[in-house]
Formats: C-alpha cells, structure tokens, sequence
C-alpha cells in the first residue's frame, strides 16, 4: 500500500472512533440543545459499522489485507449466532427485540473492528493514528468542551462532573484511560506517552469517576513489571514524576484544610478521593451491589442459564444496572455470554500472540483480561459505541505490545 493511501486509512480510522465518542455533545451544542446523553447511541451503533464496513472495502484493494480461515470463520458465527440468540430471546414475556437489534448491533461493530485490526498489515500507521488521537481525543475535544462549559456556564450531561462530549462522566473518564493505555502499549515515544498520562490524570480528575484511575494505576502496575527494558527507563521516570505531582496538587489543599479547619474547596470533582458514597445506603456501590444481588435472584429461577430477552435486566431494575457481562447473560442467556467472551479471548489471547510460559506473556494475558472485566462491571461500556470501540483498540494494542518489546532492545 502506498504512503499516502495509507495515511487516508489513518485518519478515516480516527474520524470514525472520534465522531462515535463525540457526536452526541458535539449535537447537543449545535443542532440538539435538549438531547440526553446517549440518546444517538442506537442510530451510532450501526452508522459506525456501515462507516467501518466502507472504508475496509477501500483498504481491502491492497495485497497487505491478508485474511484468515479461522478468523473469517469465528467472526462469522460470531454475527450468525449473536443474530439466533437474540431472536430466541425475544420471544420470552419481556424480551424487547428492538433492544436486542440494538446489542447485537454493538457486538458486531465489536467483531467487525476486531477483524479489521487483526486482518491487516500497514492498512493504517499505527503511531500515527495514536499521536492524531491524543491530540484529537485527550486534548481538543475535551478541552473545547470545558470552554463551551465555562462560557456557558451549561453543562452538557451530569451537573458538577465533566463528560466532555460524552456527556457522561463515568464514559468519559473510561474513554481518556483506554486513550492513555492506548498510548501506552503502543509504539510512540516516552514524550507522547507522558503527554497522554498527563492529561488523561487532569481529565479523570475532573471526572470525579474512581474507576477509570483505578485501572490506569493497574495497567501501570502490569506495563512496568512486563517492560523491563532499558530504553524504557525514561517514560517510569516521567510516570513518577507526573503521578507524585498530581497526587501533590490534589492532596495539599486537603492537607492545608486538615491542619487549619478552613474548607479550601467544595467541588464535585474531587469525589475521586471521598469514599462516602460509596459506604452510603443509596452510594454507588450499594446501587450496583443492589442491581447485581437482584439479577443474580432473577437467574437463580432459571438455573443460572438467562435469555429473558433484551431489556428484561432493565425492566425488572427500572435502570441499566452497570455491568454489560451480567446484563447480557440475564438478557441473552449464558450462550451469548460464552460466544461474547470466546470472541474477545481469541482476539486478544491466541489470534496472534506468542504463547510462551513466561512472566511477561502471564502478566500481558491477565491484565487483558482484568481490564475487559473492570470496565464491563463497573461501566456499561458496551452501551457507547465509542468507548467500545476504544476499548477494541486498546485491546488490539494490548496484544501486539509483547511482539513491539523488541522495537525497544
């Protein structure tokens, strides 16, 4: 493929992930003041994959789209099976098949990206597309939307809580995490990563969303010790620095009210470091361990097997408990759980990985997995169509970080 074809598929890549994660505010601030966050998502899901679908037909005309057997095989069943599942649930009392289209639609997009990224070699440029989506999706999306904020003073989805775009904190914040990790396992340099941890911690901050920061922490945790490489040294100095700076400028005035009994601050923001919510009757925790205990009683009553059908998890909570996985086993069954999850293991684990009995392989494979469960559980991520996707891309990186050590030697 030639440089320039190349960098068209680049950007197309990045226009496609940037206008799923950002076209619900960029709407509400234009033509759509009164539009509720992820309101778009439904008509996202399958413009995104018919966008995906175009723009692969156009890269597919070069001699480095090698496809697989196996692969064209799995992601096959992958959309019929889905496809019968779904239908069959639909059929029970508070099944809604509008919901299940809607899912399904997500689970394709899901394989679709997964195919693209793992069928193909130099479709795009990788550092490239990185670099473009820290800029576009760390920096200036996130900070036009604080301006619009601040001079508006109207807040495009939760009051107090920055969601960007997104209009959604929680979505968000996981977004800018999944942009660093993104960053992280990719093979830009020690700056570019530095820049993205940087701001990914103002943004999360900003949030109010713990999770995310969690995570990021994790992932830092597994990339230091499966990257123990010389050239590496530079980016954990930078890391520290950056990590012992934000927790110091979040925790002095903290500090500076504990030692004078003076509030310095009041803000919404800072929830990240308050746990009161969460031991609280109606916190956040006590909501999700509330929506977990009833689905898991609901499933009891068919022998842990589900498919009441799309949106039954929501009618019985009246609300979208936070967490993908258990919503699509009681909606969908335990079958749909399994295809959903064979289809992210092999991807991620045995597509293109090496398997060696070794530390590194060991803390790559379960930090892959670990993050797949932290953010299906604690966020509904595969309710937005962007974060998902970012999620996908994070995950293809993920895989091909063992394979680029040797970029670093």
């Amino acid at each position: 493929m030639n440089f320039k074809k190349e960098n068209i598929n680049t950007f197309l890549l990045l226009g496609v992930i940037l206008f799923a994660v950002n076209i619900n505010g960029i709407m509400f601030w234009t033509f759509m003041p009164g539009l509720g966050s992820g309101r778009l998502n439904p008509i996202i899901g399958p413009f995104t994959l018919i966008l995906l679908f175009i723009i692969y037909l156009y890269g597919v005309q070069s001699s480095h789209i090698k496809i697989r057997n196996k692969t064209l095989l799995i992601s096959f069943l992958g959309i019929v099976l889905s496809f019968i599942i779904v239908l069959l649930s639909a059929l029970n009392q508070h099944g809604d098949l509008i919901k299940g289209l809607r899912d399904i639609t997500y689970l394709w997009l899901m394989i679709f990206l997964f195919f693209m990224f793992f069928n193909s070699y130099r479709f795009y440029n990788p550092e490239k597309f990185v670099k473009h989506l820290i800029i576009w999706g760390l920096i200036l999306f996130p900070l036009i939307s604080y301006l619009l904020e601040y001079h508006t003073g109207i807040s495009y989805g939760r009051e107090r809580r920055f969601g960007s775009f997104m209009g959604s904190s929680p979505l968000f914040s996981t977004s800018c995490s999944l942009i660093f990790m993104i960053a992280l396992f990719s093979k830009v340099g020690s700056k570019w990563k530095f820049i993205a941890l940087i701001t990914a911690l103002f943004w999360l901050i900003e949030s109010g969303t713990r999770t995310p920061i969690i995570v990021v922490i994790i992932t830092l945790i597994y990339y230091y010790f499966s990257s123990l490489n010389y050239k590496m040294y530079k980016f954990k100095i930078y890391t520290s620095a950056a990590i012992i700076l934000g927790i110091s400028v979040v925790y002095l005035p903290i500090i500076s009210e504990i030692l004078t009994g003076y509030q310095t601050y009041e803000s919404d923001h800072l929830r990240i470091f308050a746990f009161g919510d969460v031991t609280q009757e109606t916190g956040s925790f006590a909501s999700r361990l509330y929506w977990t205990i009833t689905v898991f009683n609901q499933l009891s009553n068919n022998y842990f097997i589900g498919g009441y059908g799309g949106g039954a998890a929501e009618y019985i909570l009246d609300a979208l408990p936070h967490n993908d996985l258990l919503r699509y086993w009681h909606d969908y069954s335990i079958f749909y759980l399994l295809l959903l999850s064979y289809i992210i293991i092999y991807y991620g684990l045995f597509h293109e990985r090496k398997r060696k009995n070794d530390f590194t392989s060991f803390m790559l494979s379960s930090l892959y997995i670990l993050i797949v469960i932290l953010l299906n559980v604690i966020h509904n991520i595969f309710q937005y169509p962007g974060a998902m996707m970012l999620l996908i891309t994070f995950l293809y990186y993920h895989t091909k970080f063992e394979n680029s050590l040797k970029h670093y030697h």
